[in-house]
């Protein structure tokens, strides 16, 4: 079995609510303007609502997008949009542009962050459904750690050290048919095809009530890389 990554997703949720202020949109927007891999940015209001609603900032190539929603910013990385990106962004590229963003928003919004999420998706090709379900449920351990439940979905729970404090950490796996899209590069024509997907979640426990320092921020995001290959390794050996 091996794997490929389909998209990427880094969230940090903040103390406090990122409306779509003109004032405060327009500063955010020149400060992604201004990166190379983003030379054209424009936002969209989503859904209004009395605290200002979710907004997004889009990549002009469109691969490349961040949500503000409510106390919630999402970067997300569409490698189906954009498949050349993998050769020149990987998961370790794209974390490092996320996390300075992330040390020039705090400055913009003036917040603490509170809680911090990592979401691969991968396709996991030369594998059957049922061969797939069968080397899931030969792994039902994790570093120790038991299983929360035996659907194709399930969470592993454990403590983790960011810095110096013991941070409970929730391992999130999702298995199953997912949607690829294929756009025809001569012709412009999109076509769906069913795929064999796996997404991961690990994110720090909403149970804490902890503000992360940029240092906090970045040691999460130095491991996270390791946690997801363990977990991968969890379920599909030590292949890749």
């Amino acid at each position: 079995m091996n794997k490929r990554l389909l998209n990427l997703r880094c969230t940090v949720f903040t103390n406090r609510v990122v409306p779509f202020i003109p004032n405060l949109s327009r500063s955010i927007l020149n400060l992604f303007g201004e990166d190379s891999f983003i030379s054209a940015v424009f936002p969209m209001p989503l859904i209004p609502s009395v605290n200002g609603g979710s907004w997004e900032l889009i990549s002009s190539d469109s691969y490349l997008s961040v949500l503000f929603d409510q106390n919630k910013i999402d970067f997300v990385c569409n490698m189906q949009i954009k498949p050349a990106v993998l050769q020149e962004y990987d998961a370790k590229t794209f974390l490092g542009f996320c996390i300075e963003r992330i040390e020039e928003l705090k400055g913009i919004l003036n917040c603490n962050f509170i809680r911090l999420a990592y979401s691969p998706q991968y396709e996991i090709v030369d594998v059957s459904i049922p061969e797939l379900a069968n080397q899931f449920f030969k792994n039902t351990n994790f570093h120790n750690k038991e299983m929360a439940n035996y659907s194709m979905s399930n969470t592993f729970i454990k403590d983790e050290k960011i810095l110096d404090t013991l941070v409970e950490l929730n391992f999130l796996a999702n298995w199953g048919i997912a949607e690829r899209r294929l756009k025809s590069t001569t012709l412009g024509i999109e076509t769906v095809q069913d795929i064999i997907a796996c997404t991961f979640d690990i994110n720090t426990s909403s149970r804490q009530r902890i503000s992360y320092s940029m240092e906090a921020l970045k040691d999460f995001y130095e491991k996270v890389l390791v946690w997801d290959e363990e977990l991968m390794k969890n379920y599909l050996g030590g292949q890749k």
